[in-house]
């Protein structure tokens, strides 16, 4: 016997889950927290859109609406607003900054005070370093910071003596001052 055809429902929003390029949805499967795929490589300065949804325990997409806000671990990117979900999923820009070995994370969490959804955390993202276009001069007592905007620590850099040789660090960058090996 085959019965007609019926439509299975998601259950009461649970969870939010971050899925980013490379990685697809994969309802009811909780081995794999409702993703099946790897996180695409992703180049520094380069954006890329990813994407939130609201599930229900068991990984099914609902049409929850919660405002969700987003956090990497890169610590030079900008985060983006904070963004209501519609019919249960949104999207999102970002932009990473650092070249990290050897990943970066998105995580995701609703912003609401009383009951939030879980949050989720990305699988781990290989961030390369962007096109080569600056040099970086770096004196004595002045290390690089890739990804920041000066490139560097700040601070003056050691004190030097006239006419005394002294050694210089010269790296190619990427736009956001990640080192170009």
């Amino acid at each position: 016997y085959i019965s007609a055809d019926f439509n299975v429902n998601a259950n009461v929003p649970y969870r939010l889950r971050v899925i980013v390029p490379g990685v697809s949805r994969d309802p009811g499967n909780l081995t794999t927290n409702g993703r099946t795929g790897a996180p695409s490589q992703q180049f520094a300065g380069v954006p890329f859109t990813m994407e939130v949804d609201a599930v229900d325990n068991w990984w099914n997409t609902t049409n929850a609406t919660p405002t969700v806000t987003i956090d990497t671990t890169d610590g030079y990117d900008t985060e983006p607003d904070d963004k209501a979900l519609i019919n249960g999923t949104t999207t999102f820009e970002i932009t990473f900054k650092t070249a990290y070995p050897p990943f970066t994370r998105i995580s995701s969490a609703d912003t609401a005070a009383v009951d939030p959804f879980l949050s989720d955390t990305s699988q781990d993202i290989d961030v390369k370093v962007g096109i080569p276009v600056k040099l970086q001069l770096l004196p004595p007592g002045v290390t690089g910071l890739p990804g920041s905007t000066s490139g560097e620590t700040a601070g003056p850099p050691d004190t030097q003596t006239a006419g005394a040789k002294f050694w210089v660090t010269v790296n190619i960058c990427d736009d956001n001052w990640n080192i170009v090996t």
